[in-house]
This record gives C-alpha cells, sequence and structure tokens, in this order.
C-alpha cells in the first residue's frame, strides 16, 4: 500500500512538467525570433547615425549658449544630448509618458517596449512570491504577456529574491547575446580606488579563447583614476563619410541637465 501511493505521488508532482517544458519553449522560440527581427549587422552604420544625433545636439547647444549670453534671466529649457532634446523640454511630458519611446537612438532605435500596451503602476516594492506574484509588484507586470508600459507609483526600493524574467513589449525589456559587438564612444570612465576594480570590461564568464573573438572596441573614452578598456576582436573598417564621436571629456556638457525632473510633490514639474 505504502509503495503504491509513493508512486502515485511521484506521478503527480512529474504530471505537469511536460507542459510546462513546452510552455517556456515557446516563449524561448519567441525570444529567439524577436531578438533575430531586431538584429542590426552592421554595428557602425548604428553608431554613424548616433553620432550624427548628438553632432546636430551640440550645435544647437553652442547657438543655445550664444543666445542667452545675451540674456540676464535663465533662459529657456536646455537638454544637452538628442534623448533629452526629444522630451525633457515639454512641460507635458507627464501626460504623454510614451514618447520617450520615440526618442531612442542607436541601437534601441526602433524599440516600441509598452507602447502599445496600457500603463502599468508598480505599488508594491515586495518580491515574495515568485512563482505567483503578487498583483502590483514588479514582477508580476515583468510576468504579462500583454504589452505594458510599467511606472512606479512613488520612489521605492525593490530587492528581487529571484532574476527577474522580463516578457516581450515592456518598457523594461532587454536582451543579451552569446557573441555581442560593443563599440564604447565618447564615453567617461571612473574607476574606485580599489586596484582590482579598475577594468571597465568584463567577461569573466567566458574563457579568453572565447571572448577573444568578440569586437569590443573602445573610441576616444576617457579612461579616469586609472581606468582601462581591455578591447578585442578584429578592427572594424570606418565607413565612408565617417562621423566620429565626441570625445569622453565632454561627458559633463552632455549629461549636464540629464536625470530625473527637480520636481516638489503636489506641484507640477
Amino acid at each position: 500500500m505504502l509503495l503504491l501511493i509513493f508512486c502515485v505521488v511521484c506521478y503527480s508532482v512529474r504530471g505537469n512538467i511536460g507542459d510546462f517544458d513546452e510552455h517556456w519553449k515557446q516563449r524561448s522560440n519567441e525570444a529567439k525570433q524577436a531578438a533575430q527581427d531586431a538584429y542590426r549587422p552592421d554595428p557602425y552604420n548604428v553608431t554613424q547615425q548616433f553620432n550624427s544625433h548628438v553632432r546636430m545636439a551640440m550645435e544647437g547647444i553652442n547657438k543655445t549658449r550664444r543666445e542667452l549670453k545675451q540674456r540676464k534671466s535663465a533662459g529657456p529649457c536646455v537638454a544637452t544630448n538628442p534623448i533629452d532634446k526629444c522630451w525633457r523640454c515639454d512641460p507635458n511630458w507627464e501626460k504623454n509618458r510614451k514618447r520617450l519611446a520615440d526618442c531612442a537612438i542607436g541601437f534601441g532605435q526602433g524599440t516600441t517596449g509598452g507602447k502599445a500596451g496600457r500603463i502599468y503602476v508598480v505599488t508594491d516594492p515586495s518580491d515574495n512570491d515568485v512563482v505567483n506574484p503578487k498583483p502590483g509588484t514588479l514582477r508580476h507586470a515583468a510576468i504579462q504577456l500583454e504589452p505594458l508600459w510599467i511606472i512606479f507609483a512613488h520612489s521605492m526600493t525593490i530587492r528581487l529574491s529571484q532574476e527577474l524574467l522580463v516578457t516581450s513589449h515592456k518598457t523594461i525589456d532587454a536582451r543579451g547575446s552569446s557573441n555581442p559587438t560593443i563599440i564604447s564612444q565618447g564615453n567617461r570612465f571612473i574607476a574606485p580606488a580599489n586596484r582590482d576594480c579598475k577594468q571597465v570590461t568584463k567577461r569573466d564568464y567566458a574563457p579568453e579563447s572565447v571572448w577573444m573573438g568578440w569586437n569590443w572596441r573602445s573610441e576616444n573614452d576617457l579612461m579616469m583614476n586609472g581606468a582601462f578598456f581591455k578591447e578585442s576582436g578584429r578592427p572594424m573598417p570606418l565607413p565612408k563619410n565617417h562621423i566620429a564621436a565626441q570625445p569622453g571629456a565632454m561627458a559633463a556638457s552632455l549629461t549636464r541637465f540629464s536625470g530625473s525632473l527637480k520636481c516638489v510633490p503636489n506641484k507640477p514639474c
């Protein structure tokens, strides 16, 4: 009798594993297809377009500075990079949060996230149930199959108990690559005091024989406090009419007015 009960219990526990596996296989295939559809085979064309937008933004900054020098007042809102210029100086930005999806440039251009879906407000910072997450939590929003534009009811700290699985068509959606290409241009890297934390690149999840084939390049980056970028892969040929990235020394100017808006609760920003 005990043996019979044991067999029945084992059968019941394993009964849904096949269905579970099929579900995640389908999700995996959908994710792979989405990644293939979004693949950009020529990364330098992407960076060319990005640098062109930055150059136009910088030209606009210089013009604005000349205009402000002739005034005694603080002048209008100033945005010093193309993404901020897309939304930051719109006083009614909160009424159309999804406009930010149209501001993406570079490798993110064309992504829509949850633009086609409803707004999901995260109200609960807890992450206590991974299997059946509570409505109002970030995990509950992330696993929904429908497109969602996820925002937060207020400032909160979320400590994930397990890795966060995010379905497609979310504003926090991202996918990795087993053979990534990284072209770092005009960035500023400031290393901490720890001597073991000076290297910008991190490839300890793959042997050198593998990552030496990855195209990781650093161009016009500013390395501070001993930071260094270990390049790998073959140097990629520059396209015709190459537009160089702004040097890393310009990082402070490009991000001078970036970041969250200085808003006061219950007052318009």
